[in-house]
């Protein structure tokens, strides 16, 4: 088993970096995420795909744990390929 430590925050831009270091690595990596401190939409779900993947995210603050489950929960509702909508107008 490898251990991979995230640091600061997982960003949109920090995607390529993440995933050229975990890729290779399969489901044999855990992630170390107890010091991270935020992420963007595009780094939750690289790491929600990660976690149904089989690696295993370990160290993760009650914060990061509630940003995770948000957005599973935003993107199990959304159509694929659709544009979340916008608030209800009556």
């Amino acid at each position: 088993m490898v251990s991979v430590a995230l640091h600061g925050w997982l960003n949109e831009e920090m995607l390529g970096e993440f995933e050229r270091e975990c890729e290779p690595l399969g489901a044999r990596v855990w992630l170390d995420l107890s010091q991270l401190v935020g992420a963007d939409e595009a780094g939750l779900r690289a790491l929600n795909r990660r976690a149904a993947a089989g690696i295993r995210l370990v160290g993760t603050s009650p914060y990061i744990q509630l940003l995770l489950k948000s957005q599973a929960a935003a993107d199990a509702v959304m159509s694929p390929g659709r544009p979340a909508s916008g608030p209800v107008r009556g």
